[in-house]
């Protein structure tokens, strides 16, 4: 019998891989929402100024943070 496929992961998904977020431990989505995504996206802000385009806020936090929403419910 085949395994069925693995999902791919959605392209927001992607933007975090390998920056130290045990999935165990929700992964960087959970940590948007503890710390709020306004606050997340001031630090990612203040991260490209100091280091670059590299640290360019994604729109997906842009857009949660200007709404006031959150990843998980």
């Amino acid at each position: 019998m085949k395994a069925p496929p693995a999902p791919v992961p959605e392209p927001t998904e992607l933007e975090f891989v390998d920056l130290g977020f045990p999935p165990f431990r929700g992964g960087p989505f959970r940590y948007v929402d503890a710390v709020g995504a306004g606050e997340a996206l001031k630090r990612i802000q203040g991260y490209e100024q100091q280091h670059g385009k590299r640290w360019t806020p994604t729109p997906v936090l842009v857009e949660i943070a200007n709404s006031g929403k959150r990843f998980y419910p």
